[in-house]
């Protein structure tokens, strides 16, 4: 089959008909690499926040509006542009990893994704868009023959990024034999732009230009994102869990692409935070240089806070207005990952040395499977038999100790309930994790939350969330 044809079979979907159909003149794609107009190699990221340190503001129009896209640089009231602190940090790292790519790709991505670093709201916009992308990307990954070869050869790789926005292409890119990625590697920009025929949309004639344009472009910094990112987040997981050493395991969903084997070839490209040796037909990670505590952490007792503070009445013209003068229910966002670490940070200090019989329901496909009793789990752990539970056990997330309030959904509320009725403990603990990110969390424990859910009623509560429908 033609390359012209292969490549258009990647879009057969009804669906990536019809996002190829929106594309309009000016292309934007979905992405996860952190180039930007003007910087796009790391040591010019670099040379810029050195000039902008030293006072030496150039005119390009994206000189301080790209480092700025990411919260590395900011403008006081006069206009005047600084390094922030992170931006200062990155750039403490100039002289020790200036020729080295993948290691200063790793030291941005921990700077910016699991450190103390706080942006401002439209730097964090853009690190949770690009970081989303990636995570698409990955979500649509299998491992495959060929998948060794996407994740290793960048341009191959960046392709696959650029794709990932029309529904079923990545899929079938992966399926493509390694003779037909090199092909499509080695056609550069004019091989792209030439490559549709009269048959291709006007969209995927499109598409194949930006591609062209785009996939020679610092394809490295695709590859040394994604796995940055996955050597952070095997980082964070033995940092959270107080674990210095166990055998490695891909994280979701990064094992879509990347290997254990693929890990323990580069992982010393990027870091030496991590040591990932074979043993035998076992691989293993250590984490090398964090002190995490080898104690059980204290538990904080929980209870609920009573509502002694009535709403106050004003009257504002011929109407009275009641207003609540409480103070209002923070509004805290809990990423998918960190949740899970709360689970496994329970798991691992408070669940495994006291119980033999453990299920997890939280993030599984148990989750949303009826138990025996004809209800949803509500709750993350099961101990006991599924047929004859003997506790349930909730874990919440939050990112600052002590928490004010935690959310309550109708499935945990009414487990609770059902708790109650039947005698079964449900209990309910509280990780909230530093906004360091390498301290280990504090831990907070509702051993008695069933007789809590029992008596709870609209005035405990601190907000409603009601589902609604379009009816016109």
């Amino acid at each position: 089959m033609p390359l012209s044809n292969t490549f258009e079979s990647l879009f057969e979907t009804n669906e990536a008909q019809a996002r190829l159909a929106q594309l309009g003149g000016r292309v934007i794609l979905d992405t996860f690499s952190l180039t930007t107009t003007s910087l796009r190699h790391l040591t010019r990221w670099y040379d810029r926040l050195d000039d902008i340190a030293n006072g030496r503001i150039g005119g390009h129009s994206n000189f301080l509006s790209d480092p700025e896209s990411l919260g590395l640089v900011s403008q006081n009231t006069n206009g005047i542009p600084a390094l922030t602190e992170v931006g200062q940090q990155f750039l403490d790292t100039k002289e020790q990893l200036y020729n080295r790519p993948p290691a200063a790709e790793y030291e941005l991505i921990k700077l910016l994704y699991f450190g103390s670093y706080t942006p401002f709201t439209h730097a964090r916009n853009m690190l949770n868009l690009r970081k989303g992308n990636l995570q698409n990307f990955l979500q649509q990954c299998r491992l495959t023959p060929s998948s060794h070869y996407i994740l290793n050869n960048a341009k191959a790789l960046t392709i696959g990024e650029l794709i990932s926005g029309f529904p079923g292409a990545v899929e079938r890119y992966l399926q493509l034999d390694e003779s037909t990625l090199i092909q499509l590697v080695e056609l550069g920009e004019s091989g792209f732009t030439n490559l549709p025929t009269e048959n291709y949309s006007s969209g995927l004639s499109r598409l194949c230009r930006k591609i062209g344009s785009d996939y020679t472009r610092a394809p490295d910094r695709r590859r040394n994102m994604l796995l940055s990112m996955t050597l952070l987040e095997i980082r964070q997981n033995l940092i959270i869990t107080g674990t210095y050493r166990t055998s490695l395991s891909i994280p979701y969903p990064f094992c879509n692409l990347v290997s254990e084997f693929e890990l323990l070839n580069v992982y010393d490209e990027f870091t030496d935070d991590l040591i990932i040796e074979a043993e035998g037909s076992n691989i293993f990670v250590t984490l090398s240089n964090e002190a995490v505590s080898p104690a059980i952490p204290e538990l904080h007792s929980v209870s609920l806070r009573p509502n002694n503070r009535r709403p106050r009445r004003v009257v504002r013209g011929t109407g009275t207005t009641t207003h609540d003068t409480r103070n209002p229910p923070e509004n805290i966002t809990i990423n998918v990952r960190i949740g899970l670490y709360a689970e496994d940070y329970v798991l691992k200090w408070y669940l495994e040395p006291n119980y033999d019989r453990i299920t997890r329901l939280g993030h599984t496909n148990l989750e949303t499977q009826l138990l025996p009793d004809d209800n949803l789990p509500g709750a993350d752990f099961l101990i006991g038999d599924i047929e004859f539970p003997e506790r349930f056990i909730e874990i919440k997330a939050t990112g600052s100790p002590p928490p004010a309030s935690f959310t309550l959904t109708r499935n945990e509320y009414a487990r609770a309930k059902l708790c109650h009725e039947r005698g079964i403990p449900y209990e309910v603990y509280i990780v909230a994790f530093p906004p360091e990110g390498t301290v280990s969390p504090t831990v907070y424990h509702w051993p008695d939350f069933a007789t809590v859910a029992e008596e709870l009623n609209l005035e405990d509560l601190l907000a409603l969330q009601l589902p609604i429908q379009i009816t016109n």
